[in-house]
């Protein structure tokens, strides 16, 4: 029982690597076919669903994108990322109220993450919250210079 776990994850993290490989070629299909495959090998891994949701989103389709996002975090709770690609995901949908939550809470995992300060700001501007928009401008600046000075 626990060759065949073990030899499940080796396969799906074959088929992540795989999917990770065409999607820095932008072969997107390819992409999505190892990334199905890494969510069939494994599909109690969180890792593996935000994979698919990731390239479901590079291939613009975000409820997929969405859906697997979802999975990925119930799945693994604390996975900042798949919190902020499903407030991303959210927010290119135009549904702003929700980007704002996923972002708050991949914020409140990740506190550095100058990129969900800045997505956050923008649905922040389009709910209406200006000043909300300019905090969170302002702190994702100060994370950047941040991460710059320690480069």
């Amino acid at each position: 029982m626990i060759a065949i776990l073990l030899s499940a994850v080796i396969l799906a993290a074959d088929h992540s690597a795989i999917a990770k490989s065409y999607i820095a070629v932008n072969n997107y299909k390819g992409a999505e076919q190892e990334a199905k495959l890494a969510v069939q090998a494994a599909p109690k891994s969180g890792d593996a669903h935000r994979l698919l949701g990731t390239v479901y989103s590079l291939n613009k389709n975000l409820t997929a994108a969405i859906a697997e996002f979802q999975t990925a975090i119930k799945l693994n709770p604390k996975d900042a990322n798949a919190r902020y690609n499903l407030g991303v995901a959210y927010s290119k949908l135009g549904q702003f109220a929700d980007a704002v939550k996923w972002l708050s809470s991949a914020i409140a995992l990740n506190p550095k993450d100058a990129a969900a300060f800045e997505y956050r700001a923008t649905a922040y501007e389009k709910l209406g919250n200006t000043k909300a928009a300019l905090a969170d401008r302002q702190t994702a600046t100060s994370l950047k210079k941040k991460t710059e000075q320690l480069q």
